[in-house]
């Protein structure tokens, strides 16, 4: 804790031990007992601040892995639509590119080679 609370006395534990401390060295049994009645409360505000962290902090992990699992679904969804086997494609390139030069090769034998060669 931080600061002073109502009373004026401080709301940090360390400070409130020893505030107690003091009090039973002066024999002020009652207001030792206050302290200690505030210690438990700042102790149960502790206590309940770190669950509050524990469940942000959860939420903060599931919120994450979520995120996570819908980036690697998306990722698997634009493979299946945007993706190509590698593998295939080239096989299908090379066999194009192959039938493209045989026509050229064909074609070349075919037709004259101009036009003075068709005339003879």
């Amino acid at each position: 804790g931080y600061g002073t609370d109502a009373d004026g006395d401080p709301n940090n534990i360390i400070a409130l031990a020893y505030k107690t401390a003091s009090l039973l060295e002066n024999n002020d049994v009652n207001g030792a007992r206050a302290m200690i009645e505030k210690i438990n409360q700042a102790k149960s505000n502790l206590t309940i601040s770190i669950t509050e962290i524990g469940n942000k902090e959860q939420t903060v992990a599931y919120s994450r892995e979520r995120i996570e699992n819908d980036q690697y679904t998306l990722q698997v969804s634009q493979q299946s639509v945007e993706g190509i086997d590698l593998a295939e494609e080239i096989t299908k390139y090379e066999v194009a590119k192959m039938a493209y030069n045989a026509t050229l090769q064909m074609g070349s034998s075919i037709i004259p080679s101009s036009i003075f060669d068709y005339i003879k």
